[in-house]
């Protein structure tokens, strides 16, 4: 990637390194970062020539440095190798949906990160200001620190010092172009740079906050708010135009359910331990929030209002079992026979590792298709008295939703019962990615209706799993359906 890079970029790149006073910079700069950072691998978010990533190095840190622009990551990587840096480069959108794939084979698990100079702004809209605060959030371990940088948004024009930069001096004024949130944009940045007598102009577009909304945003995304500055020398936050935020955010500790004890039997401190091995690689098999979010430790099924109706049944198969929380749960209330399946074996083989191996089966593919052990060995699905499926339906094709729902009733005896967990809208929506449909209530109970199911009843469950990114409206629905008797 980085040998297609523009030369006259790269020539940008290198320019910009030298018209930033870096020494007074990191000098006022870098003491902050190392009485506040928690020692250990730290991700520098929009890292630009890699400067701050090359200072924490020296205090013991180590860094992996991302950005948008290869041409920035191109001077980072000569940069390195002149100082003899250990410091790693990637070309990463902080924004990008697909933010764990664009690493690759970069770390997913760092202590603490930061994103300086207030680029933030430069992530050019509000959605992709969340979308920071939630990727940063998913890679930065319980406990772990952000530090952000930002400005205040300003409300009219505003100018900022005059600077000299080498040769040049530098005028910049922020002017605001909306004061709505949904902006494309909000605030223009005028830049000129004044040479010899000559003005050259050029305009940035910016999406700033305030540091209300930016708190709000912060906390939405899952953040702890610990402390907010003017300065790196810890001065009060000040919310006024054009000021400067440096904002300490902290992940929260990771919360450990008694259910999560129960099944483990293990110290909490071990449970972490185990927990924090297996979250890096959980995200590589595929970036589902509840992995990100750790969900996977608890056995979400001890939530549903219809586990009773589970936990009486002699043998129950867990669709989407993942890593394997519930299928263990039910075992420990005392189902005698709980088999998981799930289309690929990555999460499965994970919980074997987090959870201890499993004493029912394990099976690998497609509801209704053809199924293998771990081992690989083919297998008979078999007839169960229940079929749970704690987050599969929203997350099959929609084209797909009815032959799934014919093959849940056909794995099921004629007394057998359908407990699942689900998301629905008031109407139809398309698809998003992750989730590939959200129905109304109605049309799944239709759905079910024709598959062969009756008496079928919805709970609604509080909405606990949120971004501050999420777009989409719906909620989470508990349902239990009988087998229609012939």
């Amino acid at each position: 990637m980085l040998k297609s890079v523009n030369p006259e970029d790269i020539e940008s790149a290198r320019a910009y390194d030298k018209m930033i006073p870096w020494k007074p910079r990191l000098k006022r700069e870098v003491p902050f970062l190392v009485e506040t950072l928690p020692k250990g691998l730290i991700l520098d978010v929009a890292c630009a020539t890699g400067r701050h990533s090359f200072e924490l190095e020296k205090h013991g840190y180590s860094t992996v440095g991302i950005d948008i622009s290869a041409a920035m990551i191109t001077v980072s990587a000569e940069n390195a190798d002149e100082l003899g840096s250990k410091a790693r480069f990637h070309v990463t959108d902080a924004a990008a949906k697909d933010f764990h794939a664009q690493l690759g084979e970069q770390p997913l698990v760092y202590d603490g990160a930061i994103m300086l100079g207030n680029a933030i702004a430069n992530t050019e809209n509000l959605h992709n200001v969340k979308k920071v605060l939630d990727n940063v959030m998913s890679v930065v371990r319980p406990g772990g620190v952000f530090v952000m940088q930002t400005i205040y948004r300003p409300l009219r024009p505003y100018y900022l010092p005059l600077r000299k930069s080498g040769e040049y001096m530098l005028q910049r004024i922020m002017i605001p172009v909306g004061r709505e949130r949904q902006e494309p944009h909000n605030v223009e940045l005028n830049v000129n740079v004044i040479d010899e007598g000559y003005v050259n102009q050029s305009v940035a577009n910016l999406y700033m906050l305030t540091n209300d909304e930016l708190r709000e945003y912060a906390t939405a995304a899952g953040w702890k708010v610990e402390a907010v500055y003017s300065s790196y020398s810890k001065d009060p936050e000040k919310m006024e135009d054009g000021a400067t935020a440096v904002w300490v955010l902290r992940r929260p500790d990771l919360e450990l359910s008694e259910q999560t004890r129960q099944i483990l039997g293990i110290p909490d401190s071990d449970i972490q331990a185990r927990a924090l091995q297996i979250w890096e690689d959980v995200k590589r098999v595929r970036p589902y929030r509840s992995m990100q979010n750790f969900k996977f430790l608890h056995p979400r099924v001890s939530d549903n209002p219809f586990l009773e109706e589970l936990v009486q049944r002699k043998s129950v198969l867990d669709i989407g079992c993942g890593v394997g929380a519930d299928i263990r749960y039910l075992r420990y209330r005392g189902v005698p026979q709980v088999d998981g399946l799930d289309i690929t074996d990555g999460f499965m083989k994970q919980g074997e590792r987090l959870f201890d191996p499993h004493d029912g089966r394990l099976l690998v593919g497609e509801l209704g298709g053809q199924l293998k052990n771990l081992q690989g060995e083919p297998e008979e699905l078999g007839k169960y008295d229940a079929v749970h499926a704690g987050s599969v339906i929203h997350l099959v094709e929609p084209e797909e939703l009815h032959k799934f729902l014919r093959a849940v009733k056909e794995a099921l005896n004629s007394d057998g019962v359908f407990v699942a967990r689900t998301i629905a809208g008031e109407e139809i929506q398309e698809a998003d990615g992750e989730l590939r449909a959200i129905l109304s209530v109605k049309r799944l109970n239709e759905m079910l209706e024709e598959a062969g199911f009756n008496n079928v009843q919805w709970q609604k469950a509080e909405r606990t799993l949120k971004r501050a990114s999420d777009a989409r409206n719906y909620d989470v629905y508990y349902l239990k359906a009988s087998v229609q008797k012939s």
